[in-house]
């Protein structure tokens, strides 16, 4: 994504807002655009599908010219890496924040603090619209699953994996414990409860029950590896 100090503002504003306060309120704020177009992408992305998402359906939506925003955006690939960018990989760092402050005696108490901070941000649907999107995409945008691949997976599941050693040093859990497979079987749930939520699930949707049920599963899982 370019940025908006690169830009030459002239010519951004689409035919309608030439004139007047809308013209002069795009001019005045360039810095405000990308996020914009985000904004009118995940919209369209939502709505219609990657796939049958146009160009000027995004441009429309964020007030601007066709031209405007491939200014900003190569095409709706970047934007979806853009989408990632803004939405999962904060929920990345502040999980690597969380796992790398924690003492090896605040294990469990870090993974249940981890697991509510995923259920609050992943309950959110215009959040959990983007991996779902990803995985919707990524046999289509082989660069785009190696990027979340590398910049969001990589890392949570390195976050999980340092509680999980941690744990195994104090006895908390099984010395013969596989890290890399527990953590996936760990994750494997989340995403699930992420999938059910999004896609399947008939009931209203309820942010506190997003994170009970991932609780639950916490549990389940702790059951499992800890030493008793």
């Amino acid at each position: 994504m370019k940025s908006p100090q690169q830009i030459d503002n002239s010519d951004n504003v689409p035919a309608q807002k030439q004139g007047g306060e809308s013209a002069k309120r795009w001019q005045r704020l360039p810095e405000q655009r990308p996020d914009a177009i985000l904004d009118s992408a995940l919209l369209l992305f939502r709505a219609k599908g990657f796939s049958s998402t146009r160009i000027e359906d995004i441009a429309a939506g964020a007030g601007l010219s066709k031209g405007a925003v491939y200014t900003y955006f190569s095409g709706k690939e970047a934007m979806l890496q853009a989408l990632v960018e803004r939405a999962v990989l904060p929920l990345a760092q502040n999980i690597e924040d969380l796992a790398a402050n924690a003492t090896k005696m605040q294990v469990i108490p870090t993974l249940s603090a981890i697991v509510a901070l995923a259920a609050t941000k992943l309950g959110d649907p215009k959040i959990a619209a983007v991996p779902l999107m990803i995985v919707a995409e990524a046999g289509k945008f082989p660069n785009l699953a190696q990027f979340y691949r590398e910049n969001v997976l990589e890392r949570v599941m390195a976050a999980f994996s340092l509680l999980l050693q941690n744990g195994m040093d104090e006895g908390i859990f099984r010395s013969n414990l596989n890290p890399e497979h527990a953590v996936r079987t760990l994750m494997g749930g989340m995403f699930f409860q992420l999938v059910w939520t999004n896609v399947f699930a008939r009931e209203p949707f309820n942010p506190k029950q997003v994170e009970k049920l991932m609780q639950e599963h916490l549990a389940i899982f702790l059951t499992g590896v800890t030493i008793r």
